[in-house]
């Protein structure tokens, strides 16, 4: 039984020395003891301890920014919210982020732990988008967050993408992130006329050798409710029926106990059958969707029933990982990857992640000027690391179907990345510019809002006569401003009557000088400068 702990993402990006901020304060809320997430866990913690059968079977599917999003919410400086008009107000979580993260750390050093990439991210969408290096960093920077934070060893090279189906481009980004396993849906790989429900199964046409997790797509539909997308292919629904929507009034899906009596149904309806150990099947895998609202009463309700039929010896516990561990059986033919057309139109738009590339450039310009070892403030990767983990929060697999909500993320994030290139800059000065004389030096003041040094190479241009001597790279520090005294001479333009004197006297700069200004003498002084 997987059991995803997720959320929306509601975080902006921040770089160090900045308070964390929040697009809402919704989580304050669900993190409570009656909330969502403080009840789903305090559900686990309950009714499936260390050491319980339940707890045997089941297998927390956790994405690591929800995680991380707790962590940086109980801080002692607390967080901030960002208002619609863009203010910034105080966050009110800090105190139930810090007990909620707690909990789910106990719950999970108690059993199996699945890193979902970091903010759920769309891996499908990104592979096929051409982002295949920031899918796989999702997969491994994710694992990464999550096992730091809650002190746990997650599952090592298994993936479980969003809505269990995957393409051979996103097999090949997961099987590249050290992914030998793969948790897909049953409709997720071709089987031809006969039709498995479970099993492990080994994947073909990769460029690694891949397995996949079946799981029971009649439970993954229950556990979702009426509204659940069908992502079966079109060509295998003729004649069954499977692809006709259904108009019901079931709770499944939604909060409250009564959100996984579809879900109890057809796990009582699947284990009808008496179990044969010796069969060869594979387990059966109870996946519900990723993005899923049942809360604590769900949870215990779910729970409670898996527990009766585990006393009826209806279901035998079996972890996840000893299923990965035995890997598929040794006479088990390789089954290519089936990705439904109705899965492609639910991922993020092409348009959505062509943005979110076009900010990943940015971010990259931005790292090309960042300045290594300087001695001062705080290591490039500790600035854009958070920048780069905000490039997946608008490709989450928690927008599928919600392109105005990805939307609305992917322009927070490359506002937020704007505003911090923003702060490197040319001081502008009080008043205009003005030369003593024509080759006197003009000071340009650089400031640097990062916490990093960064590199600037300054560029004047002019198009009234001035030339400027070639500007050396500069450094500015952290935090900080640099004065720059650039080297610069005036020469008039062709309509002025400084014109013939700076032309003849472009050798010696005494004498140009003296002659500009006893052209500015005779003929139009406002027209010299």
């Amino acid at each position: 039984m997987l059991l995803p702990v997720t959320d929306v993402p509601r975080r902006v990006p921040t770089v160090p020395g900045e308070l964390p901020v929040l697009t809402d304060d919704d989580l304050a809320a669900s993190f409570a003891p009656g909330g969502r997430l403080g009840g789903l866990v305090t559900a686990l913690a309950q009714n499936a301890p260390e050491g319980s059968r339940l707890r045997a079977a089941t297998c927390l599917a956790i994405d690591p920014d929800l995680v991380e999003t707790a962590s940086v919410m109980r801080q002692a400086a607390g967080y901030q919210v960002r208002r619609p008009d863009g203010s910034l107000v105080p966050g009110t979580g800090g105190e139930a982020a810090g007990r909620w993260l707690d909990q789910l750390a106990a719950v999970a050093r108690s059993g199996c732990v699945m890193a979902l990439p970091y903010a759920n991210a769309d891996v499908a969408a990104l592979a096929r988008g051409g982002l295949g290096a920031l899918a796989g960093s999702a997969i491994t920077d994710g694992r990464a967050v999550l096992d730091s934070i809650l002190q746990v060893t997650s599952m090592p090279g298994v993936t479980w993408p969003a809505d269990g189906v995957a393409d051979e481009q996103a097999l090949d980004v997961m099987g590249g992130s050290d992914g030998r396993a793969v948790v897909l849906s049953a409709d997720g790989v071709e089987q031809g006329r006969s039709q498995e429900t479970s099993g492990v199964v080994p994947l073909a046409g990769g460029r690694t050798p891949q397995f996949a997790v079946l799981t029971d797509p009649l439970l993954t539909t229950a556990a979702a409710g009426p509204n659940a997308p069908d992502l079966r292919p079109a060509e295998r629904d003729s004649g069954s029926g499977r692809g006709t929507p259904v108009t019901s009034t079931s709770p499944a899906g939604g909060p409250g106990p009564l959100s996984t009596q579809d879900l109890v149904g057809a796990l009582a309806f699947r284990t009808e059958e008496p179990l044969d150990a010796a069969d060869g099947e594979g387990p059966l895998v109870l996946a519900p969707p990723q993005v899923w609202s049942a809360d604590g009463a769900a949870a215990t309700a779910l729970l409670g029933a898996v527990d009766q039929l585990l006393d009826a010896n209806r279901l035998v516990p079996r972890p996840l990982d000893a299923a990965v561990t035995a890997g598929p059986p040794p006479d088990a033919g390789a089954l290519p990857p089936v990705y439904p057309l109705q899965a492609a139109g639910r991922e993020v738009p092409p348009v959505l992640v062509d943005a979110v590339r076009r900010t990943s450039e940015d971010i990259d310009d931005l790292g090309s000027a960042a300045v290594p070892d300087a001695g001062v403030g705080v290591s490039p990767d500790e600035v854009l690391t958070p920048l780069r983990h905000g490039l997946l929060r608008p490709v989450s697999a928690a927008w599928r179907g919600r392109p105005d909500a990805a939307t609305g993320s992917a322009a927070t994030v490359a506002g937020r990345v704007a505003e911090l290139r923003a702060t490197v800059r040319v001081v502008e000065p009080p008043s205009p510019y003005s030369l003593g004389t024509s080759d006197a030096p003009i000071l340009v003041t650089l400031t640097n809002g990062l916490p990093v040094t960064v590199q600037v190479q300054l560029d004047i241009s002019s198009s009234s006569g001035l030339r400027v001597a070639p500007i050396e790279p500069q450094l500015v520090p952290p935090l900080g401003r640099r004065q720059v005294r650039v080297s610069a001479r005036w020469c008039a333009p062709a309509s002025s009557p400084c014109r013939r004197p700076c032309a003849h006297h472009t050798v010696n700069s005494s004498a140009r000088r003296a002659g500009c200004r006893s052209a500015r003498r005779s003929t139009a002084p406002s027209r010299c400068g």
